[in-house]
């Protein structure tokens, strides 16, 4: 059913085109929305999460979130981006805070980035390439976008003669920024939705698996593929699935495209300076693997903000709900971890939603590697934390090493106790040092997948 509305107001317009600004180099996006056009669809169904897809000639952004009682939308904590190839290990899953700030985009193919936005006007950003290649971390302020003047891309700290560190100890305790609680549920399940547990944890313990983005997607009997609503559970490892189990009506409820696009204006005004500092956060990942497929990840956010602001060419309303069987396809990716897909298959009319399940291997894992401050001044000292998970208390041991390009190195082997965390104090170094850091859980072969992380920072 065709369901035509007005176009986007033109003020919206003129912030697709200050997100394309960046700090050193242009920005590139083949092609530009408003010269294809975007068809909307809308879905009626009170009991499906899935609020609007804007498809540009098959490139498609899904939003999900909650609905009232009634259907009509009232957030938007999820979107699912196509890549201009259309391929699914390009697709970036994007999950917004309560404010409508981006909190983690991940991909398959680039990896995973989560921000925690310690201040108003800093946020602290871990990237994380796939199949643990490394990590690296840093912090962006717009007030601040950089720590010396220019834009401070290529320089090179190889020739420069850096000072003797000092060795101090902290002053004072660093805010321990990153142990955040397990997310809670964001979705509204109706009286016609119904959710299938999923559960991520390790063989022999049994332990939940932490840090997973989860996904999912759903095939119709006709063939047709969907995206699916995936909320957290209250347990470290556990979420749910969520499809309609009845029929919606045939329209939604008056006012719904706007109150959609309201949403959707909120999730790209919210974090605005993201798109601005697209270059300067990711030139800060030094490593070029990592340099370009930050700015992949990123690019996925800046089109979808995009897509809001592009030219409507029709609009449709879909109910998803399905009386037939439907295979639904589920995807969990970890920073360090292998990614898993399983598949169910789910009947809602009858209630019918399986269990899925995804099991790893059972041994100590380095669930968190992390320094505070998370982007230390030039002279300004830091503490690296690294945080275990399925570990045996008293048994298992960790080495944190870094070795600066000053030339500083220190090594430290900890056994771990039932905090599951160690902590190792680094001095400060002079602007333009980088200091790679490696945490290793110790055996007596070589790491498993998830036993070693790295982190590079720049003062």
């Amino acid at each position: 059913m065709k369901w035509y509305k007005p176009l986007l107001p033109l003020a919206f317009v003129s912030i697709a085109i200050a997100l394309s600004y960046s700090g050193c180099s242009k920005d590139k996006v083949d092609p530009p929305p408003e010269e294809k056009g975007f068809t909307e669809t809308y879905y009626s169904n009170f009991g499906d999460p899935k609020i609007l897809t804007l498809d540009s000639a098959g490139r498609k952004v899904t939003y999900l979130g909650s609905k009232s009682v009634n259907g009509m939308p009232t957030s938007i904590t999820q979107a699912l981006v196509d890549a201009p190839d259309l391929s699914p290990l390009n697709q970036t899953l994007i999950q917004f805070d309560a404010q409508g700030r981006v909190s983690s985009l991940s991909s398959p193919s680039g990896g995973m980035m989560g921000l925690n936005y310690i201040s108003d006007t800093s946020v602290v950003i871990v990237f994380n390439l796939p199949d643990n290649q490394g990590a690296f971390q840093t912090s962006f302020n717009p007030l601040k976008p950089t720590k010396s003047k220019g834009c401070n891309c290529g320089e090179s700290s190889a020739n420069t003669v850096f000072s003797k560190r000092q060795e101090t100890a902290p002053v004072t305790p660093f805010l321990d920024w990153n142990q955040r609680p397990q997310q809670k549920s964001a979705f509204n399940l109706h009286a016609t939705s119904g959710a299938g547990n999923i559960y991520a944890q390790y063989n022999v313990s049994g332990s939940g698996v932490s840090g997973l983005s989860v996904s999912a997607i759903a095939e119709a009997s006709d063939k047709s593929i969907s995206v699916v609503a995936v909320e957290p559970g209250e347990q470290i490892g556990e979420f749910h699935y969520i499809l309609p189990t009845s029929p919606g009506p045939p329209t939604p409820p008056a006012g719904y495209g706007d109150k959609a696009l309201e949403l959707m204006n909120n999730v790209c005004l919210g974090a605005i300076p993201l798109g601005l500092a697209k270059h300067q956060i990711c030139l800060r990942m030094v490593n070029p693997i990592a340099i370009i497929k930050c700015e992949a990840i990123l690019t996925a956010y800046v089109w979808l903000c995009r897509a809001n602001t592009g030219r409507r060419i029709g609009s449709y309303i879909k109910d998803s709900y399905s009386a037939e069987q439907v295979k639904v396809s589920i995807t969990a990716q970890h920073a360090s971890l292998p990614s898993k897909t399983v598949s169910v298959n789910a009947k809602p009319s009858m209630g019918t939603f399986p269990e899925a399940n995804f099991f790893y291997d059972d041994y100590c894992v380095i669930s968190q590697l992390y320094t505070s401050p998370a982007d230390p001044d030039p002279q300004q000292g830091y503490t690296i934390t690294a945080k275990a998970e399925n570990f045996i208390a008293g048994v298992d041991q960790i080495t944190l090493y870094m070795i600066g390009t000053d030339g500083y190195t220190k090594e430290q082997t900890f056994t771990l106790d039932a905090s599951a965390t160690c902590s190792m104090y680094i001095p400060g170094a002079a602007q333009g040092v980088r200091d790679d850091i490696t945490a290793t859980v110790i055996t007596t072969g070589n790491p498993m997948a998830g036993q070693v992380r790295k982190i590079s920072i720049i003062f």
